[in-house]
C-alpha cells in the first residue's frame, strides 16, 4: 500500500494521524536507546556510589562512637582522680577554702 493510496482511500486527515503515531512511534524508540537508557545507567552508577558512601559513614560512625565512649570513659577516670584528689586536699589543715564558683548561667559576654 502506497501513500497516495491511502491519501485517497481514508483521506488526508486520517493519512496525517497514521504519519504522526509513526513518528512519535519512533521519535519514542529514539529517545529510549539514546536518552533513558544512559539517565537510568547513570542512576544506576550514582545509587551504587552512594551506597557505597553510606557504608563508609556506617563505619565511620561505629569508629566515632567508640572513641566517645573511650573519651567518656577516661573523662570519668580523671573526674574520679580529681575527687579523690579534693577529697585528701579538705582534709588537710591550712587549707583556703576555693574560691566561689562563677554563675553559668550564660556565656561570659552575657555575664553582668
Amino acid at each position: 500500500m502506497d501513500w497516495i493510496d491511502v491519501l485517497q482511500r481514508f483521506g488526508f486527515p486520517v493519512a496525517m494521524c497514521a504519519i504522526f503515531i509513526f513518528a512519535f512511534y519512533r521519535t519514542s524508540i529514539w529517545l529510549a536507546a539514546n536518552v533513558v537508557q544512559p539517565i537510568v545507567r547513570s542512576h544506576l552508577a550514582f545509587m551504587g556510589k552512594l551506597e557505597a558512601c553510606m557504608d563508609q559513614n556506617t563505619e565511620l560512625l561505629r569508629a566515632n562512637t567508640q572513641t566517645n565512649l573511650s573519651i567518656a570513659e577516661q573523662l570519668k577516670d580523671h573526674g574520679d582522680k580529681l575527687d579523690a584528689l579534693h577529697r585528701a586536699l579538705e582534709k588537710m589543715p591550712n587549707c583556703p577554702d576555693p574560691p566561689p564558683a562563677k554563675p553559668k548561667d550564660g556565656p561570659g559576654w552575657m555575664r553582668p
